[in-house]
């Protein structure tokens, strides 16, 4: 028999940058930063946002170098966000699975954040400790409020929080960005479906010129 499931939607924010050269284009860079993100909403429009599609990393920053030759090279970074939607004032636990596996944790930057919530009257958000898969609660001025509540599996791209309690939140839920084990290839398990975060991803243009010839 057919079953027929729901989509679980999985948003991708993408940062691009791009080396480009002025000297070879009539363009400003401005210009080719808007048809360099438009490449980008487009590629998503049609490859992705269905079942069993996978993005590929490589295919997109190919696209990109060949939209104009003052494009030298291009490069992306790639995170995943999954919402949840928690009870205020009311002490829960969440499973939140993401369809590919998350990275290790760094010993400087966070694996993990979520969008802001009020918790023991302050504004706070949860993140992943330094080098560890111990989530914690830390207000917006660095203190932490709770120093465990809970973890995730990088392998299994499962994150759970434990015994967690906003009295509110912004939105209509808290989203986690995670950064995914690899962010070359992301093919979506089960019910799955990739798209892009048009709001929170940018494309931005590092000034590369090539002729450094100097007249004496």
């Amino acid at each position: 028999f057919t079953e027929f499931v729901d989509p679980i939607e999985t948003l991708l924010e993408v940062q691009t940058t791009f080396n480009l050269d002025p000297d070879l284009t009539n363009a400003t860079a401005q210009a080719i930063q808007n048809i360099v993100q438009t490449t980008i909403n487009n590629y998503f429009v049609a490859n992705l946002g269905k079942f069993d599609k996978v993005f590929r990393r490589s295919n997109l920053l190919t696209i990109i170098d060949a939209i104009d030759p003052a494009i030298l090279n291009s490069k992306m970074d790639i995170k995943m966000k999954q919402n949840f939607v928690p009870v205020v004032n009311n002490l829960q636990s969440y499973k939140i699975n993401f369809p590919v596996a998350i990275a290790e944790p760094q010993p400087l930057i966070p694996t993990i954040t979520t969008t802001q919530f009020t918790f023991n009257s302050q504004t706070c958000f949860i993140r992943n400790q330094n080098d560890s898969f111990k989530l914690q609660v830390v207000s917006v001025d660095g203190t932490i409020e709770v120093d465990n509540v809970g973890s995730y599996n990088s392998t299994s791209g499962i994150v759970d929080i434990i015994g967690f309690k906003p009295t509110a939140f912004e939105g209509n839920a808290i989203t986690l960005t995670v950064v995914p084990a690899n962010q070359s290839t992301i093919r979506p398990l089960r019910n799955y479906v990739i798209d892009i975060d048009t709001a929170l991803s940018s494309s931005r243009a590092v000034l590369d010129f090539q002729n450094t010839s100097v007249s004496i």
